[in-house]
Parts: structure tokens; C-alpha cells; sequence
């Protein structure tokens, strides 16, 4: 007998061929059979009649680094019809950690977890329990902080540069996916491209990927590319472009542009793949709007300069012009003050810098001392229409750079970017609004695409055999309603959610069952 039947449902299998009507049969963990036949003996049955069933979606750029422990549930994931994360991307990382190291003092210690190497951190969270399959990336920046004296530096030693490839190689042969770069950020930014090109290495070595935060997505984006393509062509590695897009109306308009010159590249035989958020508005920190030389160190140094009135005037122009760049200050919104000004969460720049009663580039300054330089904000930077066409790409995965989060105690702090509860949704509310490509085209993009990228064993299509990651959703309603006035808005339109074969998602609801299991590449 099996555990269960999903019957009377369209499958869409992953593959992006058309939707066939079948019942689904489980047993344990796994998909036992696909039949025609849906009076076969099972436990118990799910009438999927009028929906489609297929397989969980997999978001391969997130930053849930902690949230195993912050919100273990993953419920509004699971809303999604999510059932698997990849964390440690744009080069942060949970590991390596140095200063959970078992000789580091227990006061510098995580408060959330003591991992400080990838068998400890998989270790930690399959202890505990998830609610979705979880993997994580090793990120550069993680590894600059833990091998080199100054990660912020430009020029490590060849020692330092070992050091990190050594302490690479030990993450990868542990299980981590790959390695991810944060090329806009601090310390990642410091990095020639010949280090990078070192470490890419190693990830080759273990039939690994890089996933990149490039070095510039707005003006210099196609030099960027450059980069990565070079990357790609002197070690052969697999580059995953992360959130493949172009910010500041000076680069709307050239989204034809940039996806003929990656296909150029892979058409010369370099492996580059990308994912996508299908949202208009990115999100990171506010004080990446600073100088690079400004955001060197800790966020107490940052502060410090910000404190200083001869060092700040020296940013003053810089951040003129970056506010300019983003399109103004109504383009720019703050989204979470970690509770020092609640009600400007979600507020723009204009709003602050009228409640401060400062000149814009002023009222920055002040919310970033007051906060410590740790706000977040959202930057309405991304044209709809290159959004669409990177959308409408075929081979362009989808993720949504954003976290994993649950209800009540694991409910979002701040006001985020609506991604983290709405990206997948929404990706199959504008296909189907645009008519972007047949519905089973984006549940490829969402599935078999991004296992494929990923090599995931036995995950992401629906056959006898894989692993019962099932998310049954109507095609005709599933939306996404989380909005930048309430991010944390669960979505509609998914009806159940299957993790390794245990129902982790019904009717509205997660339940109490966390069949998520720690997923470790397997290879070299």
C-alpha cells in the first residue's frame, strides 16, 4: 500500500513538456509510481481536481543562512510552494565562521548557532530539524574573514590566497554547493579577479558552482560580465549569475543587449547560467550607497567615519551622485531600522529626510549613526519591461534573493522586500498576466532548470524514483500578495506542499511536520 495519492491533478513534471493528467503515488520518501490508474491502495488521498501538481519549487539564491534557527518552520516559504533553499550567496556565508571556532572565546560566538565549519553547520541543522531541504554555498567574503588578517585587503599574500583555497576545498568536500562572490560588496570588492580565479579553481575541482554577485550590475554591468566570462573560460568552473538585471535608467532599455552577449558567451562554450527575482526593486544595506573606501570594516567603523564631519564631507559628493544614479530619493525606501525608527520602515529617503528635516544626503547620515550603520533599504532601480524579458527567457532560473521566514516568532522584522513570500508566485502570476510563455515553461524555470544547474540528485521533476518534493497550486489564481507596506503577506493559490514525501503545507496552513532534510553535493 502507499502512503498516499495525489489525484485528478494536471502534472506538470518539471520538464516544461505539456501538463498530462495522473495520479501521483507515494511511499516514504519517495515518488513510488505516475499512473493512470488512481484507484491504486494508498493511506491517504489528495483530490487535486481542477489544479496542477508539480514538483517543489527550488530557490537557488537566498540569504537563510540562520534561519534554520530564526524560523525553522519556513511557513511562508512553504506558502510558496517552496521546498528547497540555497543559502550562502553574495559571497555571506554562515561558514566558515571564525568566530565560532571551538578555540575562539564564547563571547564572540554566534547567538544562534556555533557552526563554524560545513560539517558542523550541516550537522547543527539536521539535528534540529527544517521545514524545507536546505544547502548552502561557501561565501568569499566568509572566507576572506576567516583566512586572511585583513579581509578587506587587495592584496593577500600567496600564503593567505592558499589558505583559502585549502579551506575551500575542505567546505566543498564536505557537502557545500559551490562558492558564491559578492563582488559589489565589502570585502569581496577588494578582490582582484585573479583570486577569484584561484578559488574558481577549486570549485572546478569538485564540479562545484560560483555564483556571483557581480562586480556591477547598473553602468559597468557588461565589463562585469567580462569578468565572469573570463573567469569562466580560463578554469572552466560553472558561473551562476545571481539576480541577472540592470539598474539606473541609463542601462533601461538593454536587456536584448546584455542576454545576446551572455549567449554569445555560451554559445563559445563557457558554462554560464543565471537566476532571476521578478521584482522591479532590489534590496540591500544602506550603507552600500557609501564609497567603497568608506565601507572597509566592521559597521562601527562605518559609523565612525559617518561621525566624523571632515570624513563625511569627503562622501558627500559620492552620495549625491549615487542618490542621482538611483533615480532620486523617492526611488530609494528604508526597510528595516532594527526598531530605532520603526515608522520610517518602508518610508522613502524623501519621507526621512522630511522627518528629520535634513537635506537627503543629511538625514542618510543621521539614520545611519542612529541604526549603526545597519539599516536596510530598497532601491526602485529596475526597468518592468528588461524585468519581463529576462523573465521571458526559457534558461533564466528563478530565485528570490531573499530569506526564509515563518509566523509569529519567525515572523520578518523591519519592512523587507516582498520576495522573500512572493517571488514564486509571482513569477506565475506574470507569466500568466503577460502571457510570457505556457505556465509549464515557468515551472521549469522553477523546478527541473535549476536542479539541472544545481545537480541535484532525484530533485526537481516529478518521476518514479525522485524524492517526494510535491507542490500542488492552481494555475489560474496563485498570486503573490505580499506589498513593501506588508511584506510578510502569505500568497495564494498553492493547495499543498509536499517535503520528502510528508505534507508540510495544507489548505492556508503549515503543518507541525519538518521533513527537510541538510542536502549535500555529492562528488569529488
Amino acid at each position: 500500500m502507499y502512503d498516499l495519492v495525489i489525484k485528478n491533478g494536471m502534472i506538470a513534471d518539471g520538464t516544461g513538456n505539456v501538463p498530462y493528467t495522473a495520479a501521483v503515488y507515494v511511499k516514504d520518501d519517495r515518488i513510488a509510481a505516475i499512473s493512470q490508474d488512481d484507484s491504486l491502495p494508498a493511506k491517504e488521498v489528495f483530490d487535486a481536481q481542477g489544479l496542477w501538481v508539480s514538483p517543489g519549487f527550488i530557490d537557488i539564491h537566498t540569504h537563510s543562512d540562520s534561519r534554520p534557527w530564526g524560523a525553522p518552520s519556513f511557513a511562508g516559504n512553504l506558502a510558496q510552494g517552496v521546498t528547497f533553499h540555497l543559502a550562502g550567496n553574495c559571497g555571506y556565508s554562515a561558514v566558515p565562521n571564525l568566530a565560532n571556532h571551538p578555540d575562539s572565546p564564547p563571547e564572540k560566538r554566534r547567538k544562534l548557532h556555533s557552526a563554524y565549519d560545513m560539517k558542523s553547520y550541516a550537522s547543527e541543522i539536521a539535528s534540529q530539524g527544517i521545514g524545507i531541504n536546505f544547502a548552502t554555498l561557501i561565501g568569499h567574503g566568509a572566507l576572506r574573514d576567516y583566512c586572511l588578517e585583513n579581509p578587506d585587503t587587495a592584496a593577500p599574500t600567496e600564503a593567505e590566497v592558499a589558505t583559502m583555497c585549502t579551506t575551500l576545498d575542505e567546505m566543498l568536500r564536505d557537502g557545500a554547493m559551490g562558492l558564491s562572490l559578492g563582488l559589489a560588496y565589502i570585502p569581496g570588492m577588494n578582490a582582484a579577479t585573479e583570486e577569484v580565479i584561484e578559488l574558481a579553481k577549486v570549485v572546478k575541482k569538485h564540479d562545484g558552482i560560483v555564483a556571483v554577485h557581480m562586480r556591477d550590475e547598473g553602468d559597468e554591468v557588461f565589463a562585469a560580465l567580462e569578468e565572469m566570462a573570463r573567469v569562466a573560460r580560463e578554469t572552466g568552473v560553472h558561473v551562476e549569475i545571481s539576480h541577472f538585471k540592470l539598474m539606473y535608467r541609463t542601462q533601461w532599455g538593454k536587456a536584448d543587449e546584455l542576454i545576446a552577449r551572455w549567449q554569445a558567451l555560451r554559445d563559445e562554450g563557457l558554462n554560464i547560467t543565471c537566476d532571476q527575482y521578478p521584482y522591479c526593486t532590489t534590496g540591500t544595506a544602506l550603507k552600500n550607497m557609501m564609497p567603497p573606501w568608506a565601507k572597509k570594516g566592521k559597521n562601527r567603523d562605518l559609523t565612525e567615519r559617518l561621525q566624523d564631519d571632515e570624513t563625511f564631507e569627503k562622501m558627500r559628493p559620492f552620495l549625491e551622485e549615487n542618490f542621482r544614479k538611483q533615480g532620486g530619493s523617492d526611488c530609494v525606501a528604508v526597510a528595516n531600522t532594527f526598531g530605532v525608527y520603526p515608522q520610517l520602515d518602508a518610508k522613502s529617503m524623501t519621507y526621512v529626510a522630511e522627518y528629520f528635516g535634513l537635506p537627503v544626503v543629511d538625514a542618510y547620515r543621521k539614520l545611519q549613526i542612529d541604526t549603526g550603520s545597519r539599516a536596510k533599504g530598497l532601491f526602485h532601480v529596475i526597468g518592468e519591461e528588461d524585468m519581463l524579458k529576462i523573465l521571458s527567457r526559457t534558461d533564466v532560473a528563478v530565485g528570490s534573493d531573499g530569506s526564509g521566514f515563518g509566523l509569529g516568532k519567525e515572523a520578518q522584522v523591519g519592512k523587507p522586500h516582498p520576495r522573500s513570500a512572493g517571488t514564486f508566485p509571482r513569477a506565475l502570476r506574470l507569466c500568466r498576466e503577460h502571457k510570457l510563455m505556457p505556465m509549464e515553461k515557468m515551472v521549469h524555470k522553477m523546478t527541473g532548470l535549476t536542479a539541472s544547474i544545481l545537480q541535484l540528485k532525484d530533485r526537481g521533476l516529478l518521476q518514479e524514483g525522485y524524492f517526494a518534493d510535491i507542490t500542488v497550486f492552481d494555475p489560474e489564481t496563485v498570486t503573490d500578495r505580499a506589498t513593501f507596506e506588508d511584506p510578510s503577506l502569505l500568497a495564494e493559490g498553492v493547495k499543498y506542499v509536499f517535503v520528502n514525501g510528508k505534507l508540510a503545507f495544507a489548505d492556508g496552513e503549515a503543518t507541525s511536520v519538518r521533513a527537510g532534510r541538510m542536502i549535500l553535493r555529492e562528488g569529488v
